[in-house]
């Protein structure tokens, strides 16, 4: 009889043990699922991040690729602005000076002249071209 309540005793403590054992491992479980929840909420609120980063990446490529062509624009009709600059210089000296249609009249020294304000200008084009790399968009 002794036997049998000890063994009555032991299946109840068993079964309380094992009863806590259960209990611990449901809270233990409910505290992995609320971390994975945790997990998978930071995880999400990355991805936004990380989106929001490449799309402003990708704004200012867009904002960089667009201000060098401008910029390229820029240097290009400054050079035409130029180079016409220097054609109509010559033509209305041409028409001044000259004597003979077939013949180009313009003194050496206005040839000269006009070159180096022609290659000045062209220089001031690059400064200004080098000055806008420079500082950038």
């Amino acid at each position: 009889m002794i036997m049998k309540a000890i063994g009555i005793v032991l299946i109840f403590i068993a079964s309380g043990v094992w009863l806590h054992l259960d209990c611990l491992n449901r809270q233990e479980l409910g505290g992995i699922e609320h971390l994975h929840q945790e997990v998978e909420v930071v995880h999400a609120e990355s991805r936004k991040r990380v989106e929001r980063a490449r799309a402003e990446a990708r704004k200012l490529v867009e904002v960089k690729e667009n201000f060098e062509n401008q910029i390229l624009i820029d240097l290009t009709n400054c050079q035409v602005a130029a180079e016409k600059t220097k054609t109509d210089f010559t033509t209305l000296i041409e028409k001044a000076v000259s004597n003979k249609p077939d013949r180009s009249a313009i003194p050496q020294i206005i040839g000269d002249e006009v070159k180096k304000i022609h290659i000045a200008a062209y220089a001031e084009c690059q400064r200004i071209y080098n000055d806008r790399v420079k500082v950038g968009f």
